[in-house]
């Protein structure tokens, strides 16, 4: 053998047992990181669920105010603008919250990964 094959061998046979050594630890924290994840993913969708129904409170005040200056000030008035405008900007920021916290809670892979999160590691690993 060459120098050049014996070092090869050498520094395959340290990192084979390098890897011998610390695959179970990095397995270990590999499946703790998707639990994680899958958690954190769970908690963003609760929040997106708060933030949706912070939006649909702040838009049913200002449409309530906007309707009760358009009392005060007559029909097609600036007020009614105003109305319209809450409900569809209101409504669009509301729907979007919604969307995309229930894409997340019904995300099936979220809910593996905290309960069977070596599925879930697989899954993500042959990116499926």
């Amino acid at each position: 053998m060459s120098d050049l094959e014996t070092k090869a061998v050498d520094i395959l046979d340290k990192l084979d047992a390098l890897t011998t050594q610390y695959a179970p630890d990095v397995v270990d924290k590999t499946i703790q990181a998707v639990v994680i994840t899958g958690i954190s993913n769970l908690v963003y969708a609760l929040v997106g669920f708060l933030a949706m129904y912070g939006s649909w409170y702040a838009t049913k005040k200002m449409t309530a105010f906007c309707i009760k200056q358009k009392e005060k000030n007559g029909y097609m008035s600036d007020w009614e603008t105003c109305c319209i405008l809450a409900n569809v900007i209101g409504g669009s920021v509301c729907f979007a919250f919604a969307m995309v916290s229930i894409r997340m809670l019904f995300d099936v892979w979220n809910w593996i990964a905290i309960f069977n999160p070596e599925l879930a590691l697989a899954h993500r690993v042959l990116g499926l």
